[in-house]
């Protein structure tokens, strides 16, 4: 999964920073998944026009949030989302854990 951050540097892109740090140990500690969200630190401060875009969240190329803090239940939905649209579900909508493909051994019951 790719997610990529653009941050300013005013308190929206701060507070976002906080948000995505809580997911990130929400993700590994409750779930065993790793998150490496490529941040990048723009010189865009509260008085520069284009700061009001900021903070970006994009996943898997897809923008999820943009000129706003999220939340950490949104962010951690979005990721959901783009995880299990990423790797298939079942009809029960679990996540599929494998490729997806049959296996070849049968079991016999």
């Amino acid at each position: 999964m790719e997610v990529k951050v653009y941050l300013g540097i005013d308190w929206k892109s701060r507070l976002t920073r906080e948000v995505l740090s809580e997911v990130e140990r929400i993700l590994a500690s409750s779930y065993g998944f790793n998150v490496e969200a490529d941040v990048m630190e723009l010189p865009l401060g509260d008085t520069d026009p284009e700061a009001e875009d900021m903070p970006v969240i994009v996943v898997n190329g897809r923008t999820i949030v943009k000129g706003r803090t999220p939340s950490a239940q949104e962010l951690l939905d979005a990721l959901f989302e783009a995880l299990s649209s990423e790797v298939g579900e079942t009809l029960l909508g679990f996540p599929l854990l494998g490729n997806g493909e049959e296996s070849e051994e049968e079991v016999e019951v």
